[in-house]
């Protein structure tokens, strides 16, 4: 007998409208669905930092925006840093602080797609739970991180994608940033695990 696992999605209902933090991949576009579907104004920020897949993750991102009619919005940070496939340390308390700075956004929440069953630090709760506290005491608590898929595996969020008949044909992932995507990366092998 199979179990029918239920998926609990961690909730924020006392803000309207949110920034989600695109990358173009699976999880942030599942982040968009999820929030048009509660009826939430969405914006999308995709922030080009130099990264290696930075080309195609844009590209990716804005199908999602324009398939889901979300406003998107292009950030561009240059420095003379160069970035290797894997684990950026320090990436999304940048990526939230970047989305405070220059998404212009005074009250509401921002959205991070990260899920449980990462080995990285910035997707753990540990991470989520200090880093809200610190956006909150900055906005004057008018800004709130949420990250509904906070306590999901990889594969709920997977199944919540196809149950939702979002594209994930239109979404990228390699952190190589090549096209066809390596195939090899840690993130091209969790899509070839879901069968994606």
């Amino acid at each position: 007998m199979v179990k029918k696992k239920t998926m609990k999605i961690r909730t924020q209902s006392s803000k309207s409208s949110a920034v989600i933090l695109l990358s173009g991949g699976i999880d942030s576009a599942a982040c968009i669905v999820l929030l048009k579907n509660r009826k939430i104004n969405v914006k999308a920020i995709f922030v080009d930092y130099g990264q290696l897949a930075a080309k195609y993750e844009r590209i990716a991102a804005e199908k999602i925006s324009k398939k889901y009619k979300v406003t998107f919005e292009y950030i561009k940070i240059s420095s003379d840093k160069e970035f290797a496939d894997g684990e950026i340390v320090g990436r999304n308390s940048f990526l939230i602080f970047t989305a405070m700075t220059f998404s212009k956004i005074s009250s509401g929440l921002i959205v991070l797609g990260i899920h449980s069953g990462t080995q990285y630090y910035d997707c753990s709760k540990d991470f989520f739970l200090k880093t809200n506290e610190i956006v909150s005491k900055h906005s004057r608590d008018q800004i709130k991180l949420f990250a509904p898929f906070l306590d999901w595996s990889k594969r709920d969020i997977f199944n919540f994608c196809r149950l939702k008949r979002i594209p994930l044909s239109a979404t990228y992932s390699c952190e190589r940033g090549i096209w066809p995507a390596c195939g090899e990366c840690k993130s091209c092998k969790d899509r070839k695990e879901l069968g994606c």
